[in-house]
């Protein structure tokens, strides 16, 4: 017997994604894509990724770095960039406000002010 319920599957490295936050994302209606398109998607978003970093880094002062620090140590990506929107006002260049990887720059940025490594704790949840 085929099973024709299609299970959907999110990959993140989220570390601070909560579970709401997950079901929502696997609940909206998604894409089916090729090896191909994800590829493509893939380059595309390494791109915009290039361009939030300059954002980032753009608006980052001591202050601000330390606030970001603050919202990671409860919040995803995508909350760190709303929350972040919010706060910065003109300066917050990046579409749609929960935009993952302006997120991901902001985090980025932030650490680097303060010297710290983005890819630990508390940038990070200890796993």
């Amino acid at each position: 017997m085929i099973d024709h319920e299609e299970k959907k599957t999110l990959i993140t490295n989220d570390t601070r994604m909560g579970e709401a936050e997950h079901r929502t994302l696997i609940e909206d209606s998604g894409i089916i894509v090729t090896p191909e398109k994800l590829k493509e998607l893939a380059k595309l978003a390494r791109e915009r990724k290039l361009e939030f970093d300059v954002i980032a880094c753009a608006g980052m002062s001591y202050q601000r770095a330390l606030r970001i620090r603050e919202l990671r140590s409860k919040l995803s990506w995508r909350g760190v960039a709303l929350e972040t929107y919010a706060e910065w006002g003109a300066d917050a260049l990046w579409e749609p406000p929960t935009n993952q990887l302006a997120g991901m720059a902001l985090c980025e940025a932030a650490a680097h002010v303060l010297s710290e490594d983005p890819q630990k704790f508390p940038w990070q949840a200890m796993q």
